[in-house]
């Protein structure tokens, strides 16, 4: 079983800034996002997301631009019931600080209410992290398969017939 840890550190909307801790299964898409922890504490294996950019131990950067794309999967994920949020931290879920702000040639545009809080970004950012180092992930598992395929080519023997299974 493939689990990817996520922390979310966020600050600059409404509220305190906040410090999420989820994880996603890769092999369901599931995401739980469980657990509200102290704005300095830090979850050994998992994949820090944070708006601030200079906080030196985050490994990605969360920013406006990212926004349309977290949106886009928070609702895929919640409508295929891939998106849980446990009762301590159900006050993030950023479902009634979503607006529709119209179409583009990407499809419904999102915005954020004036309410929006940390907590609520935080939960977006999560989602959009997971995607995309579990994008990373599969990109390099390909890549692996693929240089095995030439490997094994190269351990090939005309002379004989092991190779050939039918």
């Amino acid at each position: 079983m493939s689990v990817i840890r996520v922390q979310a550190i966020i600050s600059g909307y409404q509220g305190k800034a906040v410090n999420l801790l989820g994880a996603m299964h890769t092999e369901t898409g599931l995401f739980i996002v469980a657990k509200e922890q102290a704005l300095t504490a830090r979850t050994d294996g998992a994949l820090t997301v944070s708006n601030n950019g200079r906080l030196d131990d985050r490994d990605r950067l969360f920013d406006e631009d990212k926004l349309q794309r977290a949106i886009r999967l928070y609702f895929s994920l919640k409508g295929q019931g891939l998106l849980e949020l446990l009762p301590e931290v159900q006050k993030h879920d950023p479902a009634q600080r979503i607006q529709v702000d119209g179409m583009n040639d990407r499809g419904t545009r999102y915005g954020l209410s004036d309410e929006i809080t940390n907590g609520h970004v935080a939960v977006l950012a999560m989602l959009e992290a997971a995607d995309l180092s579990t994008a990373a992930d599969t990109t390099s598992e390909t890549a692996a398969d693929i240089t095995g395929m030439y490997a094994e080519l190269d351990e090939y023997d005309p002379d004989s017939a092991d190779w050939l299974t039918i």
